[in-house]
């Protein structure tokens, strides 16, 4: 075996000891069933996470050869995703019905139609529900936004209060964001007014007043009861701790008393300290980092109990850290947010600040927390982009669409991944991602013939080929290419190459019928093939082609010269016949052709001199100067010998 050894002559005498060593390793590879294989020791864990075990690891020596698989999301489809499929348009030239469209997301799809959608209970529905309800708020026109709280309101009123009124209607969709974290922290919580303070955050005044009250801190309970109170109140409280802080009073003061009395004051991120003696001072500290709220609890009771006037004063001086156009102390959230709530973080920036981290915003990796599920995020990307709401990178656009395409088809839904395709950008990019995806979905591809009602061509839930107005010529050459490459079926191959009723594939279906079928059908003197590919190019008319009168038209004559009955072949249609098939062998250059084909050739120049001779035709006519006996003796050696290469009796 001398493969073997020139490789070990090789590692031995060009690559160093570590080059050697990997150069023979195990490579991770991906098997024709879209499987990882790879080799680890026997005692390395199991994946996790993004992958999964396909089928049972093979164990060798201590070692493992493992086959995983990614994991299939099960929200990678979705009802929000039927919806935005019904709103979209799809756009062609009028001049060019053979390109492939682009979808556009409508602009006037609304935000909270995608939020009514979402129904499931599971965490993941939830977290989704919550970004569209956000961007709904944030986006959406006011009177779709915040539509129950305009009873009895007029448009002036309206117009003039907009902002105020996102503003309570973030509120109240904040606190019920947060009300189950809320509850689930004030069950481990034994102060009354740390659980008042609880219960601030997600705007439960009222609750929080009854808990001050039955700690027996009246006069406490009753300021809390006036929140989020009136710039005047909250002056006057102001006033209330700084005489604290003179008198040096607010050392004696407990944290939370602090806290609560601070938020009184309006300010809803950092507790004052105080400088002086050691038994006046008090130090300063952020209301969330004390005491444990996370990002949401901290934005919520800036939006609560700050004293915003409107939304993107609300918003913008918590995240951007300004306020009154000067920076407060600690404006940002204490914790970090997980991949979901950084979404809604990066939503309000756009919102406030009309700019966002627009890469983080749309990646999937942060909207999902997995890098491989982009159903979300690429949703979330093509809505806001259509609205004009941000610009985000057209080739990361286009990423994120074949990021989300892909995970479509892994799932088995690859027409819907055709039809996430039809938003790249370019009309070429488009052409080559569909045909590619259509070539390996093939198997499940109708035949023109066979499957006329396939659903994948006519479908009433919008999801069809051709209701996302695919060129059929895409899903016929796909189809070619299925036949050729799995099927091994070259007469399927040109058949359905000629459906496209393109030039460029029917002259490539004139070669397959030329250089494989044709001569295949002679030497084994099996016709049917032929006979099929003949009809189908004369359905389609192709006998236009540029050399089919001496390529395919040599095959339909010498069909039509073995086909004549005895009486026939001796009459006039044997001597036209003879005589058409003659002038086009005398047009047939072998220069180039393979083997096969010149056998074939041979034989059709064979069989017609021997009709020809039994006819009584030019019993002695030549080729290139050759007596005809000659040429029958040279054909039929040559034949012999091909068929038995082949492994067939002669």
């Amino acid at each position: 075996m001398p493969y073997p050894s020139k490789r070990r002559r090789l590692s031995a005498s060009n690559m160093n000891e570590h080059d050697a060593t990997y150069h023979d390793s195990f490579k991770p590879s991906f098997n024709s069933r879209n499987a990882l294989v790879y080799s680890v020791p026997g005692s390395a864990p199991q994946l996790s996470g993004d992958m999964k075990q396909a089928i049972k690891p093979l164990t060798s020596g201590g070692r493992d050869i493992r086959f995983a698989k990614f994991t299939a999301f099960g929200d990678a489809d979705s009802k929000t995703l039927e919806l935005q499929k019904q709103h979209t348009e799809l756009l062609q030239r009028d001049d060019e019905q053979s390109e492939v469209p682009r979808a556009i997301t409508p602009a006037e799809l609304t935000f909270a139609t995608l939020a009514g959608v979402e129904t499931g209970a599971s965490s993941l529905d939830g977290q989704e529900k919550a970004v569209w309800e956000l961007c709904s708020i944030l986006f959406d026109s006011i009177d779709v936004a915040a539509g129950e709280l305009l009873d009895g309101m007029s448009d002036e009123q309206i117009e003039e209060f907009g902002s105020k009124l996102r503003l309570e209607r973030l509120q109240i969709f904040w606190s019920d964001f947060i009300a189950s974290a809320v509850e689930s922290k004030i069950k481990t919580t034994r102060s009354a007014e740390e659980k008042a303070l609880l219960l601030l955050t997600k705007n439960d005044v009222v609750t929080a007043c009854q808990l001050l009250m039955d700690a027996g801190d009246v006069k406490l309970a009753t300021l809390v009861a006036q929140l989020p109170g009136s710039e005047t109140s909250r002056e006057v409280m102001k006033q209330q701790v700084q005489m604290w802080r003179e008198r040096k009073d607010w050392s004696e003061f407990s944290d939370v008393h602090k806290a609560l009395y601070s938020i009184l004051t309006g300010e809803t991120c950092t507790v004052s300290g105080l400088n002086g003696a050691s038994e006046d001072r008090a130090q300063e500290f952020c209301i969330s980092e004390r005491f444990g709220f996370d990002w949401r609890q901290s934005l919520s009771l800036s939006l609560h109990f700050g004293g915003h006037e409107n939304i993107v004063h609300a918003i913008g001086s918590y995240i951007a850290g300004v306020k009154d156009g000067y920076e407060v102390v600690k404006p940002l959230p204490y914790g970090e947010a997980s991949e979901g709530e950084n979404t809604l973080l990066g939503l309000l920036r756009l919102y406030a600040l009309g700019e966002a981290q627009v890469e983080n915003l749309f990646d999937p990796a942060t909207v999902s927390g997995s890098a491989l599920n982009s159903r979300l995020a690429w949703q979330l990307a093509t809505m806001l982009e259509a609205k004009d709401l941000c610009e985000f990178p057209e080739e990361k656009m286009d990423a994120v669409t074949l990021d989300y395409a892909s995970q479509l088809e892994s799932t088995g839904v690859w027409t819907k991944a055709v039809w996430a395709l039809l938003h790249l950008s370019e009309a070429e990019s488009r052409k080559i991602a569909i045909r590619g995806l259509l070539e390996r979905s093939a198997a499940q591809l109708p035949s023109p013939d066979l499957d006329q009602d396939n659903t994948l061509m006519e479908d009433d839930s919008g999801w069809s080929l051709s209701g996302m107005q695919i060129p059929t010529s895409l899903i016929w050459e796909a189809k070619a290419v299925y036949a050729h490459a799995v099927l091994h079926e070259p007469a399927l191959q040109a058949q359905w190459l000629l459906y496209t009723s393109t030039d460029e594939a029917s002259a490539e279906a004139h070669d397959v019928l030329c250089n494989t079928v044709g001569p295949r059908a002679v030497i084994e003197k099996d016709y049917t093939d032929l006979r099929d590919l003949l009809a189908c190019f004369d359905k389609h008319g192709a006998q236009e082609l540029a050399d089919w009168k001496h390529g395919g038209k040599v095959y339909a004559d010498f069909l039509r010269l073995i086909d004549l009955s005895e009486a026939k072949r001796h009459g006039r249609d044997g001597r036209n016949a003879c005589w058409v098939l003659r002038k086009g062998l005398e047009g047939v250059s072998e220069e180039g052709r393979s083997l096969e084909v010149r056998v074939a050739i041979g034989e059709i120049t064979k069989v017609l001199a021997d009709v020809e001779r039994d006819i009584g035709i030019n019993p002695k006519y030549s080729f290139d100067g050759m007596d005809v006996d000659d040429v029958k003796g040279g054909v039929t050696s040559m034949l012999d010998g091909y068929r038995r290469a082949l492994g067939v009796v002669v």
